[in-house]
């Protein structure tokens, strides 16, 4: 993909804050590999609804990040690829990850 969206869920004082300290890391990914993210920093307290939201209509990210207590829950919806050899191959290898 040329583009990639990311669901950030909100760790810091502010969205506005996370966005400052996540684009410089994401801008150094796209240098590297030429894939532009779109950032979405989610409130934490979303996260979940948006999460379960987007897996019933097929439309959620490429990447984010979650809480590490749902993620048996979330595998479980089919809503989570797995790290295998299939979806490495997908993107680029295992060295490009």
């Amino acid at each position: 993909p040329k583009t990639l969206t990311y669901w950030a869920s909100n760790q810091g004082p502010s969205i506005e804050a996370d966005k400052e300290i996540l684009t410089p890391e994401l801008k150094k990914f796209e240098k590297e590999t030429g894939i532009k993210v779109k950032l979405e920093v989610v409130p934490w307290a979303d996260l979940l609804n948006r999460i379960l939201a987007a897996t019933s209509s097929g439309q959620g990210p490429d990447v984010l990040n979650i809480g590490n207590t749902w993620s048996a829950s979330l595998q479980a919806t089919g809503a989570l690829l797995p790290w295998d050899e299939k979806n490495f191959e997908a993107i680029g290898g295992r060295d490009r990850f």
